[in-house]
């Protein structure tokens, strides 16, 4: 099947630049035929098949000129985040990729936001390089079809759910806190010359067991 793509070309300056760089496309598998319009400083080619923008580029190089690859923005959501801290280790893993142009965190939304070239990494290779930085990220829509409203939604909800993790770890701290402290003033009685019942010291420890223990 034949494809149409075009690309930009940079380091144009005459008929010559232009004619070499229709030669080395031409010598990519794949390619049927290469035409570079100087003016546009743009090339069309036309493609028996898929043929791999890094291949084209690498062509390109050889020649002298850059091919410019196109790039999309990915949005993840991200777990595991505490911190400005956390934000800028997600980030500074996923801009040391070479193909990953801009990566940026909103520590609010718990969103990453990555602009790279298709074809020369995936979300996959991304999703991993933030777990390796010991975070979690999730692809959140497919940029093509989703709408800005769909993304922020998805974005809300990621929010949310750490929201609620984040109240319930509060709750469970206020409720042993409320059973630490008695248990702190039976422990320290007989330091203080007090005796207390022996069931009344074995019911502090068990209410506080039973706290530590409640999931």
């Amino acid at each position: 099947m034949t494809m149409s793509q075009e690309y930009a070309i940079q380091g144009l300056s005459c008929a010559s630049c232009a004619h070499a760089v229709e030669v080395a496309l031409q010598a990519v598998t794949g390619v049927k035929s290469a035409q570079v319009n100087l003016a546009t400083e743009k090339v069309s080619l036309e493609t028996e098949g898929s043929v791999s923008p890094l291949d084209l580029q690498a062509a390109v190089q050889a020649a002298g000129y850059d091919l410019v690859l196109p790039q999309v923005t990915q949005n993840f959501a991200l777990t595991g985040m505490s911190c400005a801290s956390c934000a800028a280790n997600i980030e500074s893993a996923v801009s040391s990729l070479p193909e990953v142009s801009a990566a940026s965190v909103n520590l609010a939304t718990e969103v990453l936001s990555v602009t790279y070239q298709p074809g020369a990494i995936n979300e996959e290779i991304i999703c991993q390089t933030v777990a390796e930085a010991g975070y979690q990220a999730q692809v959140l829509a497919d940029q093509a079809g989703a709408s800005q409203a769909q993304i922020q939604q998805e974005a809300d909800q990621a929010a949310q759910a750490k929201a609620s993790h984040q109240a319930a770890l509060w709750r469970r701290f206020w409720l042993s806190a409320i059973f630490a402290l008695p248990l702190l003033c039976l422990a320290m009685a007989e330091m203080v010359g007090l005796t207390l019942p022996t069931w009344l010291a074995t019911a502090g420890v068990a209410s506080s067991l039973l706290v530590c223990s409640w999931p």
